[in-house]
């Protein structure tokens, strides 16, 4: 997923309003943008979606002058799960490598997949790093440590929410790049 994108387009979900966002990446400017609001509701309604969809789509395409392929997707809603776990591992070989901190983040991102099957993981945050006793807002370069303690926290969204929201974009051949919380 490292391709670089002359357009990105954005689509941007809650229970109140959608929005959808045409970004030009070369130029850094935004070429189109539109935005409904609902009635409020307890659910994302995927009909009201879908017609806010049929409207704009072909809009974005014909100023582009080519299909929409990728989007990604701005969701706003209170059930985005927020969970944070701490995780503590003691590093046996002290070193100033980054390699216990990336199988520390590895292993509570298993142990919240482990934990939650039903969720795709949004966004992982270190919130706190806690260095041989010692805290820190950021993992500093070339420090060596003993035992590195971590607060991590894991945004993420149920896979109903991603299976209605990935087979309605089919209907337009359109991929989902990636899952964003609005609030973040």
């Amino acid at each position: 997923m490292n391709e670089i994108f002359e357009f990105e387009t954005y689509l941007s979900i809650s229970r109140i309003k959608f929005g959808i966002y045409l970004f030009d990446t070369k130029n850094r400017n935004n070429l189109y943008g539109k935005e409904i609001t609902l009635k409020k509701s307890n659910f994302i309604n995927y009909y009201d979606l879908k017609q806010f969809l049929d409207d704009n789509i072909f809009r974005i395409e014909k100023l582009i002058g080519k299909f929409i392929e990728n989007i990604f997707i701005i969701i706003d809603d209170e059930n985005i799960l927020n969970t944070q776990i701490g995780i503590k591992q003691k590093n046996y070989q002290p070193s100033k490598s980054k390699v216990y901190l990336q199988s520390s983040i590895t292993n509570a991102k298993d142990l919240f997949k482990e934990n939650y099957p039903d969720k795709k993981i949004m966004h992982i945050i270190i919130n706190n790093y806690l260095i041989d006793g010692k805290n820190y807002s950021y993992l500093q370069d070339n420090l060596d440590y003993e035992q590195l303690n971590l607060v991590i926290q894991f945004k993420s969204i149920s896979n109903e929410i991603i299976y209605n929201l990935t087979k309605l974009l089919q209907n337009y051949q359109i991929n989902i790049i990636k899952f964003l919380d609005g609030n973040y």
